[in-house]
C-alpha cells in the first residue's frame, strides 16, 4: 500500500512559491523551488532507524 499526504496550507498571496502558482504541467519543480515536496521509496526498517518514534520523557519536578 501506498500512501502520500500533502498539506496544502494557505499562505499569503504573494508567496511565489506557492502550488496555486503553477502556471502549467511539468513546471512544478520550477515554480515551487525548494518547496517542492519530494518523496523517497524505503524499507520499514530503514525508516525506523533514520525517523524514529520516540516517546517523550516524563516530566520531572525540581531538577
Amino acid at each position: 500500500m501506498t500512501i502520500l499526504q500533502l498539506r496544502n496550507m494557505l499562505g499569503t498571496s504573494d508567496f511565489p512559491h506557492a502550488i496555486q502558482k503553477i502556471p502549467a504541467p511539468g513546471k512544478e519543480m520550477e515554480t515551487m523551488g525548494p518547496y517542492f515536496p519530494r518523496g523517497r521509496y524505503m524499507t520499514t526498517s530503514a525508516f525506523e532507524i533514520g525517523l524514529p518514534c520516540l516517546r517523550p520523557r516524563p516530566f520531572k519536578r525540581g531538577g
